[in-house]
């Protein structure tokens, strides 16, 4: 009797999501052999990078993960027990791991412990991928006073009115800053910047990195790019040396988008809110790739102080807030990054208070490619609903109810809506600590159903579940997560909070 055995892992980061690859399909004894080959899971980084001249690529490349993560493996509701993970990222698993639901557990340096909890099936094996962009190997900032010194070739307005500077290849994005010196010429210092994704590094003309400068005004509801400059700067300890400035181009571009009245509904009744204290922001702009996970910017950040959930990593050339959908939106966008995928970025959110507590934000957030001008949302992902159920504890109306002790493992179960898909889940413990939640811990499963072991709550402590649902991960009942569509959504929701007694 012969068996397909598929092994899975999948992954959910704070300034990233984790996600999953496939290997071909490796056929296993039911009753193995002492030689055999065992199952196999694969946990790597999924790379998305520009090419010698700077432009995307359509390709995605795979490294093993440096540091190598720590990892355990357990069936569910059993203890977890050390397992090696080689040098090419990959975990041999035990026998019987084919036969029954299984989850793994890895953490990354800094970050906290990840759970996968998943079945194997007979369809394939699957690996956890990391998603980073920009190259694994970096040119290292060459100093404390690594100035960017953009002056475009012609045609700079006499002042800037809000600068911002963004690098390509290795993604960066400056704060804005204010009190700059009238005139052509814009200085900016590199370890000023956010490095958008990885660790720091600096860009590389010789590699096609770009650096542009965008000068951004609001008016109405948006702030739009109103001018820029593509540069290839060569950087030292200093003053930058320019290979090549354009000149400053402030031709306009206009994209229309739209999405449902329906999605501000939805997202009032998830946040136990009125329609009106529900917000919509959109961004338009050059994308790193639209063929990876698509939020895996962390919310808050000060390169987009508006955004309150996970979204795209896209230079926002366009930024605005409950402006009317559907009506034309212009904007400024370099030449040079046209040839980037041009993506538009929608979040519907609402803030539910916990009554002496945090805010916290349900919503819903997706992205799409522009096609003729247009991005014609329709966030159909399943959204989360009550009754959110720990166990026989009901985390649906009331806050800070008790947890009773116990020893068992439990189960939290919750409902989805009936209309949409949603290809997978992550579930997020936070500790609350007085108006602020951190989190402890991350899970990610394919159904609605979470078993947690009760060893990750600490007596006294407050708590809270954030559920995140996605959609646009076609594979994902195969245990494959390295195929995203380019159009993909999330839906986000709070339970209500509880007590560990």
């Amino acid at each position: 009797m012969r068996s397909a055995a598929l092994c899975l892992l999948a992954i959910a980061a704070p300034a990233c999501n984790w996600v999953f690859g496939i290997e071909d399909v490796l056929q296993v004894d039911a009753a193995l052999p002492a030689d055999a080959v065992r199952p196999i899971a694969r946990l790597r980084w999924l790379v998305a990078v520009t090419d010698g001249q700077g432009m995307p690529t359509s390709s995605l490349e795979q490294h093993p993960i440096v540091p190598t993560p720590t990892v355990k493996i357990g069936r569910l509701g059993q203890p977890l027990m050390d397992v090696a993970i080689d040098e090419t990222g990959t975990i041999t698993l035990p026998e019987g791991y084919e036969s029954s639901p299984w989850r793994l557990e890895y953490q990354l340096a800094g970050d906290v412990p990840r759970e996968i909890q998943w079945s194997m099936t007979a369809e394939r094996t699957p690996q956890a991928i990391v998603p980073r962009f920009g190259r694994l190997e970096r040119t290292s900032i060459p100093g404390a006073n690594t100035v960017m010194t953009m002056t475009p070739s012609d045609g700079m307005p006499g002042s800037h009115v809000g600068p911002v500077v963004f690098t390509t290849g290795i993604w960066t994005q400056s704060v804005p800053t204010f009190g700059f010196p009238a005139g052509p010429t814009f200085n900016q210092n590199l370890n000023a910047s956010v490095q958008l994704s990885g660790p720091p590094g600096a860009p590389d003309h010789t590699k096609g990195d770009l650096v542009v400068l965008s000068d951004y005004a609001t008016s109405e509801s948006c702030r739009r790019s109103v001018g820029s400059a593509v540069f290839k700067l060569a950087l030292t300890d200093g003053p930058s040396t320019t290979i090549t400035a354009e000149p400053w181009r402030n031709s306009a571009r206009t994209t229309t988008v739209t999405g449902p009245a329906s999605d501000v509904v939805r997202v009032g009744l998830a946040a136990s809110t009125t329609t009106s204290n529900v917000t919509t922001v959109v961004q338009v702009g050059p994308a790193a790739s639209s063929t990876m996970p698509a939020f895996t910017q962390e919310p808050g950040a000060e390169r987009a102080p508006r955004l309150e959930l996970r979204g795209p990593l896209l230079l926002p050339m366009l930024d605005c807030t409950n402006a009317p959908l559907g009506a034309p939106l212009t904007y400024n966008l370099p030449p040079s990054l046209s040839t980037f995928d041009q993506m538009a970025h929608i979040q519907v959110t609402a803030d539910r208070t916990v009554p002496g507590g945090p805010n916290l934000t349900h919503g819903l957030v997706a992205v799409r490619l522009i096609a003729a001008n247009r991005a014609d949302f329709d966030i159909n992902v399943a959204m989360p609903l009550s009754p959110f159920l720990l166990g026989t504890l009901d985390l649906s109306t009331t806050d800070d109810v008790p947890l009773p002790a116990g020893t068992d493992p439990l189960v939290l179960t919750f409902m989805t809506e009936t209309t949409g898909i949603s290809d997978y889940f992550e579930v997020v413990l936070h500790r609350v600590t007085g108006t602020s939640t951190t989190p402890e811990r991350v899970y990610t499963i394919q159904q609605p159903a979470l078993t947690i072991d009760r060893g990750v709550f600490t007596m006294g402590t407050d708590y809270v579940f954030e559920i995140r649902a996605f959609r646009g991960a076609p594979d994902a009942r195969f245990a494959d997560f390295t195929r995203y569509d380019s159009t993909q959504a999330s839906a986000v929701v709070w339970t209500r909070t509880f007590e560990a007694r």
